[in-house]
């Protein structure tokens, strides 16, 4: 669409994708948890005072403080690499195509690790990968198998973090912990964008390399690592059952 329809209108046509395709999802939608009889309102209060909530919280703000550094900056790389535009192009595309990939097997992968050990350790291999490939590596063949190491490990923690939500806070408060998880990872996006789009400017581009952006993305996710390390520890110390269920 962008090569024969341009830009603008490859916009218009992804948005009336989204209009038709969660407007009429949105017409069969129907409540299956009861509402808190205290209110939304005490239980938002509730989640933002647990030290697990907040753990999570930061490490989904960190993660997409870091997270655009490799979508945004590796495919051109690679084609300054190459010298064809193209490539840029089929980095995006195995980008998404492993993102698939980690989503369907973060179920099968948590079930055997457990979600907190998933998270932390796909973290961890995360931040190693930045540095090794993007600081080391400056090859076409090494952008690419980044690309498809990086989509995987990254997306690990969008369906396990709903996981953990429903184990530790309840089923009832699925919605609102995801919610406010989501306005936190919005936050990472505004404060990470601008501060890579300035790294880039300032450090980067006069060298042309993406050093100063491939290190604020590793120690973002090598921060993330440690928020899911304290989440583990308080919920291994954690008795059983929640005061969340109580409300």
């Amino acid at each position: 669409m962008l090569g024969s329809i341009g830009y603008r209108w490859s916009l218009r046509v992804l948005g009336l994708l989204v209009a038709a395709i969660g407007g009429s999802a949105s017409l069969v939608y129907k409540p299956r948890v009861s509402v808190p009889k205290s209110g939304n309102a005490r239980l938002l209060y509730m989640l933002c005072k647990d030290p697990r909530f907040l753990c999570v919280c930061s490490a989904v703000t960190l993660i997409r403080m870091g997270y655009f550094e490799p979508v945004l900056y590796v495919p051109t790389a690679a084609a300054k690499e190459t010298g064809m535009k193209s490539t840029a192009s089929n980095i995006v595309l195995v980008f998404n195509a492993g993102t698939t990939i980690g989503r369907i097997l973060s179920g099968p992968i948590s079930a055997v690790l457990g979600p907190h050990n998933t998270n932390l350790l796909a973290n961890i291999l995360a931040s190693l990968v930045i540095f090794v490939f993007l600081l080391v590596v400056k090859t076409a063949a090494g952008y690419y198998a980044f690309s498809v190491i990086f989509s995987i490990l990254s997306s690990l923690y969008l369906a396990i973090n709903t996981h953990i939500a429903a184990n530790e806070f309840g089923t009832h408060a699925i919605a609102s912990s995801v919610g406010l998880t989501i306005a936190f990872s919005g936050i990472g996006v505004l404060i990470g964008i601008p501060v890579q789009g300035a790294l880039y400017e300032k450090y980067d581009r006069p060298n042309d390399r993406i050093t100063a952006v491939s290190v604020w993305a590793g120690i973002c996710y090598a921060s993330v690592s440690m928020c899911y390390a304290i989440l583990r520890s308080l919920v291994a110390r954690k008795q059983s059952g929640s005061y969340f269920s109580k409300m």
